[in-house]
């Protein structure tokens, strides 16, 4: 493999990641803080909150878009 070839996959790559960083803060935008104000409620930490009140209403998207890119 060449240095070429080397660097171009990593250009793919490194691009790749950015717009699914950028499309991952879109899911979370979109996401209903209802339930994430109930976590967090509760007495759970950002991080819960964030696990437990965001994730798994955008978890299918994650999973759909990251398999197409």
């Amino acid at each position: 493999m060449s240095i070429r070839s080397k660097a171009g996959a990593l250009a793919i790559r490194i691009h790749n990641a950015g717009v699914l960083e950028t499309v991952f803060a879109d899911f979370f935008e979109d996401t209903d803080l209802l339930s994430a104000e109930a976590v967090y409620s509760t007495g759970a930490t950002r991080l819960q909150t964030v696990v437990h009140g965001m994730v798994p209403q955008s978890r299918r998207r994650w999973c759909r878009t990251t398999l197409y890119r």
